[in-house]
């Protein structure tokens, strides 16, 4: 039985940024989470030490979701074989 012909690189790379966005959402999911949980607490719990973390952690969320939608931007161009 022959061996299958292995994925392209580039079909390789695709595979990996749909795995990337996979993360992304997941971390979006989390962050929307928090800001729900923040959103709506109490009044009178609003400025207090759990309201900061929330706030804390959103906002480390949010430049996580940054940093990797900045790798997941623009094409790669793989090099074909001679």
């Amino acid at each position: 039985m022959p061996k299958p012909k292995p994925k392209s690189r580039a079909t390789r790379y695709a595979d990996l940024q749909e795995n990337l966005q996979a993360v992304i959402d997941g971390i979006t999911e989390l962050r929307d989470e928090l800001q729900d949980w923040q959103d709506n607490m109490p009044e009178n719990l609003q400025g207090s030490a759990k309201y900061e973390e929330l706030g804390d952690a959103i906002d480390q969320l949010e430049d996580t979701i940054s940093t990797l939608e900045e790798i997941t931007q623009g094409e790669m161009v793989f090099p074909t074989a001679f």
